[in-house]
């Protein structure tokens, strides 16, 4: 049923990762079991809708979970309501699900020195500016992979203006695949962004000397 839900009490106690993956879940309840044992929660593929039910019961840390797979859902924006409470999450995975906006404050401080990955992958958005007018991302200052591929971006100077150096320091991953573009000069000006040297592209023609 669509209202299914688990509730990880005492059959789960120390279990350090949980996976739910395909179940039809649309909630899941987390009690005394998931504080302090659970790093792992794989929801992929169910029916979790916006704003995502996940309660449970810990204390004021909140969860220790490291990595949170919420792919191949229904949500329509982020799930601030848990990132609330996953202060030391280091990957989330949002991937095909249909959100089309990023909205201000949508993760919280809590995750800014912490979390490394964010998978954004088909989520049909059309750009990472808040209503504020900044990357939604900014907050993630330890951001090391970012994956917005096949996604509707196109403005390449908005991605260089935002996604830098700069803002990101520990950024060794950007994974633009499949958006919307092809421009050369577009490919230019994001890869100029990160390389700080060097050759970018050359054009060579069919004769010698070209």
């Amino acid at each position: 049923a669509v209202d299914a839900g688990i509730d990880a009490d005492a059959p789960f106690s120390g279990v350090a990762v949980l996976s739910a993956s395909s179940c039809n879940l649309a909630e899941l309840s987390l009690s005394r079991a998931a504080h302090g044992a659970l790093v792992a929660l794989d929801l992929c593929g169910n029916q979790l809708v916006s704003p995502l039910r996940l309660s449970c019961v810990c204390t004021g840390a909140g969860l220790w979970l490291r990595e949170l797979i919420l792919a191949g859902n229904r949500l329509t924006r982020v799930p601030s309501e848990v990132l609330e409470i996953t202060p030391r999450l280091l990957r989330l995975d949002l991937s095909f699900n249909p959100i089309e906006t990023l909205h201000e404050g949508c993760f919280p401080d809590t995750l800014k020195d912490i979390t490394r990955e964010v998978i954004l992958e088909r989520c049909a958005l059309g750009s990472l500016v808040a209503e504020d007018g900044q990357c939604a991302l900014a907050r993630l200052t330890q951001l090391r992979a970012i994956n917005i591929a096949g996604n509707m971006i196109n403005d390449a100077g908005q991605l260089s203006k935002h996604i830098c150096k700069a803002s990101f320091p520990q950024l060794q991953s950007l994974d633009l695949r499949s958006n919307p573009g092809g421009l050369l000069d577009e490919a230019v000006t994001v890869s100029d962004t990160f390389l700080e040297r060097g050759e970018i592209v050359s054009q060579r023609g069919r004769q010698k000397g070209d």
